[in-house]
């Protein structure tokens, strides 16, 4: 069921910046990538509030521009979507090409930078973090590139429903594997993981049973020692001395 008049049109200006937004965002993630490889050998310091502003004013730029020259394209009579009769479907698909290519571009120049940089003098461990980062860049981009790259075969042929079908699912599971290789298979996430849940039972262990620290002090005596427990001394005027007990383990 299609929905008509200004619901849709409105769906259509959400769905079309979000989509922008997803695409500016790959864009930031390569142009991150490529500093981190680069902030290896030379100085600086990303700007994340310009990635923010690529990432959400990018999109931003493109719906305004695109809304203000032809905004009955959104939401026409058979979808709500850009109208892929007039154009205005490539006011998504180009700069999604644009962004995959320039992807591709960085990709190739992160693995040059790699390999001349494993020809010098480095630090071993510098470089294994170096290749940690391009194989999980290698497991994902492929499969995002793929997707993407078959934007304009599908803004070509819109009834060819077997590269639609593909196209959605191949991008479907764009999410999960984002979070799977850099989240769950990430090794520094996991150890931060594993040190919050510990904490987290250290100190609900405090919480409940208060006596735990104290009682693993005392069983950390070693074997023959005499302990000795001095008792408070009584008020009193006459008695002015501690009570000395000594047990022996």
């Amino acid at each position: 069921m299609v929905v008509s008049g200004s619901a849709c049109k409105a769906f259509s200006f959400i769905l079309h910046y979000f989509s922008l937004a997803m695409m500016f965002w790959m864009l930031v993630e390569g142009v991150h990538l490529y500093r981190q490889i680069i902030q290896v050998f030379y100085s600086g310091n990303p700007r994340t509030w310009v990635y923010g502003i690529l990432g959400w004013g990018g999109p931003a730029v493109i719906l305004i521009i695109t809304g203000g020259v032809n905004h009955q394209s959104y939401g026409y009579e058979r979808s709500c979507w850009l109208n892929p009769t007039d154009g205005t479907i490539w006011a998504f698909t180009g700069p999604a090409i644009a962004i995959v290519l320039v992807n591709v571009v960085i990709l190739l120049l992160v693995v040059k930078t790699v390999v001349s940089a494993s020809r010098g003098q480095l630090d071993n461990d510098k470089i294994k973090q170096i290749k940690a980062g391009l194989r999980s860049t290698l497991l994902l981009f492929p499969l995002l590139g793929i997707a993407w790259l078959l934007t304009p075969v599908v803004a070509v042929f819109p009834h060819v429903k077997a590269l639609e079908y593909t196209f959605n699912l191949l991008n479907s599971l764009q999410g999960f594997f984002v979070a799977w290789l850099y989240c769950f298979l990430n090794s520094e996430v996991r150890n931060a993981i594993r040190e919050h849940v510990r904490k987290s039972r250290e100190s609900r262990a405090s919480i409940t049973n208060p006596s735990t620290v104290s009682t693993t002090e005392g069983s950390a005596a070693k074997p023959g020692m005499r302990l000795i427990r001095v008792a408070p001394a009584p008020v009193g005027p006459t008695q002015n001395q501690a009570v000395v007990s000594s047990h022996s383990t």
